[in-house]
Parts: C-alpha cells; structure tokens; sequence
C-alpha cells in the first residue's frame, strides 16, 4: 500500500473533468489521496514544508486539461518550484511520477506534447517516470460519468482502473496510453457545438460565437 498524493492541475476548482477523474481513480484506490490544487499550491510557494510534503509521498500523480498543447500556467509555475526546491534540497528519494492528462480535442494524441514535457521534468528533477494515461475528447466525458458501462467510455474507465491499480501498487506503465470514446467525429463536433449554443443562449452571448475580432476590415 502506498502513500499517493495527487495534484489537480485543472485551473477550473468545483467542476472540471480533471476532478471527474480525480473523483473515479479515489473510489479504485485501497485508501483515499490527498488532492492539492495547483492554483492554490502557488499562491504558498513561500511555505517550503508543504512542498517538501508533496515529495515525501511514494507516488505522485498529475492531473490536467490541455491547454495550448502543454500544461496549464498554475501547474507550470508548480512544477518550476518543485524543481528549484529538489536542487536545493537534493532529497535522497522522489517519488514515483504518473500523469493524466484529457484534451478536448477530438484526438488524443494531440496530448503528446504535454505528455513530453511532464517526462522531460521527471527525467531533469530525479523522479521514477512511470508514465500514464492521456484521452481525447475530455469534453464528453462528463456525460458519461455516471455510466462507466457504456460502450462509447467503458474502454476508458477500464484504462483507468489500470491506472489506479498501477499509482496504488507503484508499478510502472509499460508506456502512456492515449485513448478516447468510441464514438464519430462527427457526433463529438455536433454534440460540441450544441453545448457552445446553449452556453452562449443562456448568457445571452449567442452574437459573440460570429464574432471575428482578427480579420481586418
């Protein structure tokens, strides 16, 4: 049984899909996580003991949402002072580093920068990269949330009991999997669009989805 901790690097704090998955991986664990957000992380950079508290755990999971095909500010900024913070105090074990990454992009492999850029910290900092887990079409994932049988998801949320067996017995992943739902391209981009539409009729905003701010007159 290992201590994990998890970092949720969802700038978005009550309902993301970040902390949808957040939410499954707990009720695979043998025993609850602590969760840290990495907006409120950084807001305590002064507060070295509760850094050096996210390092003495025996594995270490990332969650995020793509963003600009990397990671999310508050989570780069994160990770920059645990990297400065590890020089510093060179500690004599790091723990071992997963990560889950969703895009809302159709494709998953379009997490493949991201996915880079986690490894190439674990690899620069001293930590056991045991990779992860990177899926398209986060958008679509929190209508399915209460369903993990559904043929359109059930593959996903098999990947990711594996990957919580995976954090909670510290094995290593073979490799990152990128997977998304079984559905139509087309399904996703029309169901997607329908959403933009409801979200911008019920903030009266509908004339601002035609909008073109950078074409010139």
């Amino acid at each position: 049984m290992s201590k994990i901790v998890i970092i949720n690097g969802s700038p978005k704090i009550k309902v993301s899909v970040s902390k949808m998955l957040i939410d499954f991986l707990q009720r695979q664990f043998s025993q609850p996580a602590p969760v840290f957000q990495a907006t409120q992380l950084i807001e305590k950079l002064a507060d070295r003991d509760e850094l050096s508290a996210l390092l003495q755990s025996d594995a270490l999971l990332l969650v995020f949402p793509l963003y600009i095909d990397a990671l999310p500010a508050p989570l780069v900024k994160l990770l920059n002072s645990l990297e400065a913070l590890i020089a510093e105090e060179q500690p004599k074990k790091l723990p071992a580093l997963y990560m889950l990454v969703n895009c809302g992009f159709f494709e998953a492999h379009h997490n493949f920068l991201a996915k880079e850029i986690v490894e190439n910290f674990a690899l620069a900092c001293g930590f056991n990269w045991n990779n992860g887990l990177a899926i398209g079409c986060g958008g679509s994932l929190l209508t399915f949330a209460t369903n993990c049988d559904s043929p359109v998801t059930q593959q996903i949320y098999k990947q990711l009991k594996e990957l919580a067996q995976a954090i909670d017995t510290q094995q290593e992943l073979q490799e990152t999997k990128f997977i998304q739902p079984q559905m139509p391209r087309i399904t996703y981009m029309l169901s997607g669009n329908l959403a933009w539409r409801k979200a911008a009729k019920k903030r009266n905003t509908r004339l601002s989805l035609k909008a073109k701010p950078h074409i010139a007159s």
